[in-house]
């Protein structure tokens, strides 16, 4: 038994210090909004997100430091009221364009099917892909390309801080 709670401390301390450097070590963009002048496309694969949709609208709506920006909704055979809430919530606003996706191949799998449609439709010299349960802050796009740039990087994965809404 004391072996067993030895390990189980050592698997705690463990993953606190690693926590801890993670804090201190893990590059971060800086705080100021640089204008990109690079063309991007954002491409959103949604399946049944009626309830994701509208909030996740709002904080692409937010982004700022983008010249030229695209953000393609891929809907990808939604049986609920994802598309009519997407296009509800995108009315009037000419950086969105909504897509309904073609039926699945046998050979594919949903998301990687709808991702490949909306790089089809795309013209931008970047592509940025979100889900439709992340949520970005004012920004969050034009620094993650700016870091990209400066870095001179032809792929980058931001990590967002992560919000969780139980103990779990």
């Amino acid at each position: 038994m004391q072996y067993f709670q030895f390990f189980a401390l050592f698997i705690c301390i463990t993953i606190t210090i690693n926590s801890i450097a993670n804090y201190f070590l893990l590059r971060r963009p800086p705080s100021v909004t640089k204008s990109s002048t690079s063309s991007i496309a954002v491409l959103l694969p949604v399946r049944n997100e009626e309830d994701n949709i509208v909030e996740l609208i709002g904080c692409l709506k937010s982004q700022i430091g983008i010249r030229d920006i695209t953000f393609h909704i891929i809907d990808d055979n939604s049986t609920d009221c994802t598309f009519v809430r997407a296009q509800e919530s995108t009315r009037g606003d000419s950086r969105f364009l909504l897509h309904r996706g073609d039926s699945l191949p046998s050979e594919w799998l949903g998301k990687p099917f709808a991702l490949q449609q909306g790089y089809k439709l795309s013209r931008s010299e970047i592509i940025v892909l979100l889900d439709a349960d992340v949520r970005i802050q004012e920004g969050a796009i034009s620094l993650a390309v700016d870091l990209m740039e400066r870095l001179k990087l032809d792929f980058i994965s931001p990590y967002p801080r992560q919000v969780a809404l139980t103990w779990a």
